[in-house]
């Protein structure tokens, strides 16, 4: 449903003096001073390129060809997307004027972007898919699922998880993951078709209506809207940077380990295969020949394997309990010790 926004009005009849070439009233101009200067911004961010080396993240850029998408934003231009919000909120429509110029921010200007079917998503079915172990959810109004803690997802979510928080559903945190935020990241995961454009529409004028608490959000797409529609600047006026890249947390130690393991075991276990062929190719050869058997050359035996003993300390094939960084639990620090610790810490 659409959101309401009013109307320029002038107090009691009396014209008032602004900047016209800034604002479309003086009303504007003073929330402009009294409410929109003093608002926080919510920077963007991509997704830095050497994520494409993972496969699945990948093909989810690939299948909904977010090449662009996920790139770094340029700079944003903090008084263009302020003097933006602050007009838009004296407009009915989509299309509002920063400058001298009209601006567009409705679905088809954000024409890089696709569409979120209003479905009921199982909850169970998503938790699942997204996190290790069980779920806790705080309930809101209406016993409504409001959030629970992002240190449940699994480390392949953790990377999307940022990029939503800052390009599709901009916050200042991502300690709590929400309903809505949930559902994303599953449609994103399962390959099921989003309608970004209308969800950035839908939350732009949100955010003009004072919905948004964290700040203003989509300063990097707002300038380039801006930027599209011929609007210019003064280099001296104040740019916003966005954030740091989203990138994949970087393995543990023990993690690294056992994947140094996994390699040399399967490099050992393919050169004892490619010697047994061999051999068996020479028995053939030999009986061709006519050589006898007792004078047919054998292979050495291949030396042990190392990492089929323990690693004392690395949890990798002793059985050792592991978390969910790949880090071996201390004696006697299982599942219910965890979660107990886990529960003392959100207390």
């Amino acid at each position: 449903m659409a959101l309401k926004k009013r109307r320029a009005t002038e107090s009691s009849g009396i014209s008032k003096k602004y900047n016209s070439s800034v604002f479309i009233s003086a009303a504007a101009e003073e929330h402009f001073v009294k409410t929109t200067l003093s608002q926080s911004l919510i920077k963007e961010r991509g997704m830095q390129h050497f994520t494409f080396s993972d496969e699945t993240h990948h093909a989810i850029i690939k299948d909904r060809n977010w090449y662009e998408f996920v790139k770094k934003p340029n700079a944003a231009i903090t008084n263009i997307v302020r003097e933006f919000y602050t007009n838009a909120k004296f407009i009915d429509e989509d299309i509002m004027t920063v400058r001298g110029r009209r601006v567009s921010y409705n679905i088809d200007a954000e024409d890089e972007y696709e569409y979120l079917t209003h479905e009921q998503f199982d909850v169970e079915q998503m938790t699942q898919r997204l996190c290790n172990g069980l779920v806790v959810w705080e309930m809101g109004h209406k016993d409504q699922l409001k959030h629970f803690k992002a240190k449940k997802l699994k480390p392949e979510c953790r990377n999307w998880l940022h990029f939503i928080c800052a390009r599709m559903m901009p916050c200042t945190h991502v300690s709590d993951i929400t309903y809505d935020r949930v559902v994303l990241m599953f449609v994103i995961l399962e390959g099921i078709p989003i309608d970004v454009g209308k969800m950035i529409n839908e939350g732009i004028k949100k955010a003009i209506e004072g919905g948004y608490h964290d700040g203003l959000p989509w300063l990097h797409l707002i300038t380039a809207l801006c930027a599209k529609s011929g609007e210019q600047w003064e280099p001296t006026e104040e740019f916003l940077q966005p954030k740091y890249e989203s990138c994949p947390r970087p393995l543990s130690i023990y993690q690294c380990v056992r994947r140094l393991e996994e390699y040399i075991t399967l490099s050992i276990e393919h050169d004892v295969s490619w010697r047994a062929a061999s051999h068996e190719w020479f028995k053939l050869i030999a009986k061709k020949l006519n050589i006898p058997g007792d004078e047919f050359p054998m292979f050495p035996p291949p030396p042990p394997n190392p990492f089929n003993a323990h690693l004392h300390g690395l949890g990798a094939s002793d059985g050792t309990e592991m978390n969910d960084e790949g880090v071996p639990l201390a004696h006697g620090e299982g599942a219910s010790a965890l979660r107990a610790r886990d529960e003392r810490k959100d207390a």
